[in-house]
């Protein structure tokens, strides 16, 4: 780390950054359903990225009527500029936007800073952290190291509490050596909530459907676990048909017509 449901796709943009200071590849896939767009993110994260980004996105349009438009980004990134990556996760928590580590992808060192910024937070793949470094770090004395981690902490944690990942997420990283990284395992990823819904993006989301349908929390909560064991509690790994037939079964379920 430097300090610096599938459906059918019918548009593909391709957006590769060539500078020599951009380094990070972003494909932006609009799906079928008007308004959604998955977004793919590999490679290095360097400061240029965080604005053609955002730029990127913003110019994306809006067709579906509402104007609302939903964000599944796919991670597959080595890491980068740890400053960089907590700007782009606080963009995707803007935005609401859910982020994925498919099966065969690897979100390493500052992407996992991209990851905590998404509500909704699934990986199928492979995290890793380490100690955070700086590619052109002078600082030959610890105590002026020492100053130097001391600010970043003080940055990272702040991040880290505004999207209620565990901040033992650093202080765990701080001694896994730049030269070397720890994958995570499942319980760990769910320990820090690298793998889980943010706990009050989840709550709100319940709240907001029991209130649409018009029945109490409870019974709303009675459904969903209903739906969870008929349907299937996870749409990851299942093909475009067995995906809407999943979908379809849960909302039958939570909206009471079955």
């Amino acid at each position: 780390m430097v300090l610096t449901e599938p459906l059918r796709a019918c548009v593909l943009i391709t957006l590769v950054f060539l500078s020599r200071l951009t380094f990070a590849e972003v494909n932006i896939v609009e799906l079928a359903l008007p308004g959604v767009y998955e977004v793919h993110l590999a490679g290095t994260i360097t400061p240029p990225d965080y604005r053609y980004l955002v730029e990127r996105i913003k110019s994306l349009p809006r067709r579906n009527a509402s104007k609302q438009v939903i964000f599944r980004y796919i991670l597959d990134s080595s890491g980068g500029d740890i400053r960089t990556a907590m700007q782009i996760g606080r963009f995707l928590r803007s935005t609401q936007a859910r982020a994925e580590v498919p099966q065969e992808a690897t979100c390493a060192s500052a992407c996992v800073f991209v990851l905590a910024g998404a509500v909704v937070r699934v990986v199928d793949g492979r995290i890793a952290i380490h100690r955070p470094f700086n590619p052109v770090d002078l600082e030959t004395s610890p105590d002026a190291q020492r100053a130097v981690f001391q600010r970043l902490e003080a940055e990272v944690k702040k991040y880290l509490k505004e999207m209620n990942i565990s901040t033992a997420l650093y202080d765990d990283m701080i001694y896994i050596s730049s030269t070397t990284a720890k994958f995570l395992g499942p319980d760990e990823l769910q320990r820090y909530g690298l793998s889980e819904w943010d706990p009050y993006y989840e709550q709100s989301q319940h709240a907001a459907r029991a209130k649409e349908i018009g029945i109490t929390m409870a019974e709303y909560m009675r459904r969903v676990s209903r739906a969870d064991r008929v349907c299937g509690r996870t749409l990851e790994g299942m093909s475009e048909d067995a995906q809407v037939r999943a979908m379809e079964c849960h909302g039958d379920i939570v909206n009471g017509r079955r």
